[in-house]
């Protein structure tokens, strides 16, 4: 069990590491840049496979994780692919994210809906 867990830990530093030659891609030479090395440590500790998903991460929000997030999750997707345990964990996040998105889509909907009938009864009244 020790091995795995040094190889987990091994496949974490190292996309982190292939996270920050990344964020030198997206972001090259900005005061303010997409993550740090924090930030990075964040990003593969997580997974995030989607952007809604990497806007939770510390230090990342809405704005970034819109900015850069396909850029990143496609990194993720692709690293994770040759480590069994992210890969698994990588399903995972996954499915999380499409009940994600499928719950927000119905809410905004819903509200969509209650903006419509609102909008109705005043014109009626």
């Amino acid at each position: 069990a020790g091995g795995r867990a040094a190889a987990e830990a091994d496949a974490e530093k190292e996309l982190a590491r292939r996270l920050m030659l990344l964020r030198r891609e997206i972001a090259p030479g900005k005061e303010t840049h997409a993550y740090g090395e924090r930030g990075a440590k964040a990003i593969a500790a997580a997974l995030p496979m989607s952007r809604r998903q990497l806007a939770f991460v510390e230090g990342i929000g809405v704005g970034k994780a819109d900015k850069w997030g396909d850029r990143v999750i496609a990194l993720l997707r692709d690293f994770s692919r040759s480590f069994p345990h992210l890969a698994a964990k990588a399903a995972q996040r996954a499915t999380e994210a499409e009940v994600e998105d499928a719950r927000a889509a119905a809410e905004a909907q819903a509200q969509a809906q209650a903006a419509a009938a609102a909008a109705q009864a005043q014109v009626q009244a």
